[in-house]
């Protein structure tokens, strides 16, 4: 009832569209002036109400903690994002709706909806399996080098009231901007319930002597449960048996401790690495490779292939679930000292009925405006890599430059420098994009930065003046910045 008189109240107290309309006129046909500090703030001021007023129409779908919520999120770059009409799929009940994109032909952020229509599925704890990438990749005004886009997106807020929950997802480029962008979102897993546990783990734990295997119907080896129960700090897990085998290696078993019905148990993963060999001198040679007993390249192995040799194993045993992990390390190894202990162990558990469906919204993406910068005069030459072009919205900075043949990028922090004396100090860069003599770089800002407002960057401790849109010989500086 509150929610249905609140949007009420925001339809009669919102602008009408014919307003709206004029609004957005009046800012589209701001006469070009050379930039200056006032003339940004002003244009800044005008189009962060036409966002708010934007986002007060088109959201009225949105309940208000969820719209506060995308407020908040997007923060002080609320007025450069663009409000999202239109777009939206429903499938197995449930329903996705994208709500605000932000990009500079780079990185994208994308905000949307995720609701359910019939039922009470969803939760705070609810990811979504999301791929994106551009419809337009290879077009000639479209993005050049794309980087991937996937990965599981935990939501920013939940509202149980309306049962629907409001999500991030993203792109980011390697390359130059792209001067157009269609971006295409594909989900084909909403996952309710996906939670993480990082629980410690100590060592004198481990039983004395060898203990019980149990072989399963499959073959698979594991420890027999309950010898050496202990405590362990978790919300899904005891300890049921941890020590060396008859197999001659390392087993941690551990028992389930909540109700598994709903779990699919081969997207449910505990990390466990014990330890690595201290007389390694590198992360990759064979013996830290045994300890660690990761699944590594099978080739063409059948799935019931790869399941038999996997370190990890989920089954039951007397109505319990357990989940066993087999290590690389033998007695032999302890008693030398060769062994580096780890302390923790991290777990990704779907605790709801994962929801299978196909969901895919394509829609065209409003860019940020850019600024270039020839960087020629600068002469950065960095680890042989010389900067050639600096590109500047106000969500980020992109590089490109000429590696000379080499392997080598301008993968250092970005420092910008301000006309209000303001410093933004080591930005990490974010993505990075390298064929042949061509390389690129791509930082994103913390807040947003006015390009026109950039006087000096620094990559790494190489100070380089911008004047007139373009760079001046650059200086070392004694130090990295901040």
């Amino acid at each position: 009832m509150f929610d249905a008189r609140y949007r009420r109240e925001m339809d009669a107290a919102g602008p009408r569209p014919e307003q709206m309309e004029r609004l957005l006129s009046a800012i589209r046909t701001q006469p070009e002036r050379a930039p200056s500090r006032r003339g940004a703030i002003l244009r800044r001021v005008l189009v962060a109400a036409a966002v708010c007023a934007a986002l007060a129409l088109t959201a009225l779908a949105v309940s208000p903690s969820l719209r506060e919520a995308l407020v908040n999120a997007l923060g002080r770059f609320q007025p450069y994002s663009q409000t999202v009409e239109g777009v939206s799929v429903t499938d197995q009940g449930i329903q996705v709706t994208v709500l605000s994109a932000l990009s500079d032909g780079n990185t994208t952020q994308v905000y949307y909806e995720v609701r359910d229509l019939t039922g009470d599925r969803l939760d705070e704890f609810t990811e979504v399996k999301l791929e994106t990438g551009p419809a337009n990749w290879g077009e000639e005004d479209g993005p050049q080098f794309v980087g991937y886009g996937g990965g599981s997106y935990q939501c920013i807020r939940y509202d149980p009231e309306e049962k629907a929950a409001l999500m991030l997802g993203g792109l980011k480029g390697d390359g130059p901007a792209a001067e157009k962008l269609v971006l295409d979102m594909y989900i084909d897993e909403i996952r309710p319930g996906s939670r993480y546990e990082t629980i410690p783990i100590d060592h004198s734990w481990m039983a004395e002597g060898t203990l019980r295997n149990l072989t399963l119907e499959n073959g698979k080896v594991v420890l027999a449960p309950g010898q050496n129960p202990g405590a362990l700090e978790s919300e899904f897990f005891s300890l049921s048996s941890f020590g060396f085998g008859e197999d001659g290696v390392l087993h941690l078993l551990l028992k389930v401790k909540v109700d598994t019905g709903a779990w699919e148990w081969a997207k449910n993963t505990v990390y466990y690495t014990p330890g690595t060999s201290r007389s390694d001198t590198a992360p990759y040679y064979s013996r830290t490779n045994r300890y660690w007993q990761t699944l590594g390249d099978y080739g063409d192995m059948s799935e019931e292939e790869i399941a038999l040799a996997s370190p990890e194993t989920w089954f039951e045993r007397d109505g319990e679930i357990y989940f066993d992990r087999r290590t690389g390390i033998t007695p032999a190894d302890v008693a030398e000292g060769d062994v580096e202990w780890q302390d923790k162990i991290s777990a990704f558990l779907n605790t709801k009925p994962i929801i299978h469906g196909e969901w895919r919204l394509t829609f065209p993406v409003e860019m940020v405006e850019q600024i270039r910068v020839d960087m020629t005069g600068s002469r950065t030459n960095i680890n042989q890599t010389t900067a050639e072009t600096l590109y500047l919205s106000v969500l980020g900075a992109t590089v490109e430059s000429d590696s000379h043949g080499t392997a080598n990028s301008l993968n250092y922090p970005l420092t910008v420098y301000l006309s209000d004396g303001r410093v933004l100090p080591r930005i990490d860069y974010d993505t990075l994009f390298h064929s042949g003599n061509y390389s690129v770089n791509h930082w994103t800002f913390p807040e947003p930065v006015e390009p026109e407002e950039v006087t000096a960057i620094a990559i790494g401790q190489w100070y380089i003046p911008i004047e007139n849109g373009a760079a001046t010989e650059g200086h070392w500086l004694d130090a990295l910045p901040g």
